[in-house]
């Protein structure tokens, strides 16, 4: 069983949403209220929340596999398709590239 302080949770998520500037409504998003709901189930102390370092493997394993399954999708179904790059920057640190394929499939 979790015993953990209610009040005490809702004061960490308050602080980390603010010191690092998300928005309120990121606790509305269903993929946070699933994660959310599994850590309540986990027993106090056991967890895991994954380092940055595994994370970032994760996002590059999750990207490998969209990948393929789109290219193997592309290759099987469609003829023609239209691809669009932008790219933007918002600071000479913070730079975005965005990648778009549209394409419709046979059927």
């Amino acid at each position: 069983a979790n015993n953990a302080n209610p009040v005490q949770a809702q004061a960490l998520l308050l602080k980390w949403m603010c010191e690092s500037l998300r928005p309120f409504d990121l606790i509305e998003e269903p993929g946070f209220i699933e994660y959310s709901n599994y850590l309540a189930q986990c027993p106090a102390g056991r967890s895991i929340v994954p380092t940055k370092a595994k994370l970032q493997k994760l996002t590059a394993d999750m990207y490998d596999n969209m990948t393929n399954s789109i290219r193997m999708k592309v290759n099987a179904e469609v003829d023609w398709y239209s691809l669009f790059v932008d790219s933007w920057m918002v600071t000479p640190d913070q730079r975005y590239l965005s990648i778009s394929l549209h394409f419709l499939t046979r059927d």
